[in-house]
């Protein structure tokens, strides 16, 4: 848990695509955690998150990753709507 968010602080403050690079090498499971720490840590300090941007950006480099993960969102948390389920309709 607390890797994940030290994970997600680091990514939001890299360079997206430097940060995507590494994003890509993660499980899906781990990705959706990351990207939701991401959400949160944003919101504690007052600023967008990148988190759907990463998405976009991993949806470039690796489609079916970035629909899986994507899907994991939406089973995760069907109540709650998160940053990265606003891109869904960007993504094919």
């Amino acid at each position: 848990e607390t890797n994940i968010r030290e994970q997600a602080i680091k990514l939001y403050n890299m360079p997206p695509n430097d940060a995507v690079v590494i994003l890509e090498k993660q499980s899906e499971e781990d990705i959706v955690d990351i990207l939701r720490a991401i959400d949160s840590y944003s919101e504690e300090i007052g600023r967008a998150s990148t988190a759907p941007y990463l998405l976009k950006l991993l949806n470039d480099k690796n489609q079916q990753k970035a629909a899986n993960v994507l899907r994991k969102f939406q089973y995760i948390s069907p109540e709650k709507k998160t940053s990265v389920e606003e891109l869904e309709e960007e993504i094919p």
